[in-house]
């Protein structure tokens, strides 16, 4: 897996296959890793917050052994698991078992925010106490695959 600006110096065209990672991982392990290289991240919880998606019901109905599995999307805030925090632990080796993501899914079509906070090695504070930190999400792939084609 690799993310633009994270380690895509570690790709090596003797790959046949690579993945992106998702939307969520382009958005938390960009911010991650500035964080980390610069103070240093001892742990962090993450919150996103998609959109419906294609592999949720339509309708409340039973399903699986899960609860969540059986609430119908356009009517509920779902929450969900993800694979997010493994999938940066995987691109930023040093933050493997570091990070806790929560999924909620909520009834509308196209959206995804996230809201982060880390506990850093070192003062970041934009006050005594206070540190606010803005960013979002650009789908980097094209980028990537530049970067893949520049190395063939």
């Amino acid at each position: 897996m690799f993310m633009i600006g994270v380690n895509h110096h570690k790709y090596g065209n003797s790959l046949k296959i690579v993945s992106n990672a998702s939307c969520t991982n382009n958005c938390l392990a960009p911010l991650a890793k500035v964080i980390h290289d610069n103070c240093g991240i001892m742990e962090g919880l993450m919150t996103t917050v998609h959109a419906i998606t294609a592999t949720q019901k339509t309708v409340d109905a039973p399903s699986g052994k899960l609860w969540q599995d059986s609430c119908g999307a356009p009517q509920n805030i779902i929450p969900a698991s993800t694979g997010a925090a493994k999938a940066v632990g995987k691109v930023i080796p040093e933050l493997n078992r570091k990070l806790m993501v929560m999924v909620l899914h909520v009834p509308t079509h196209n959206v995804d925010s996230c809201s982060s906070t880390f506990d850093a090695g070192t003062d970041i504070a934009l006050h005594d106490n206070f540190v606010k930190l803005i960013f979002w999400y650009d789908n980097r792939v094209v980028d990537l695959m530049a970067y893949m084609a520049s190395k063939e």
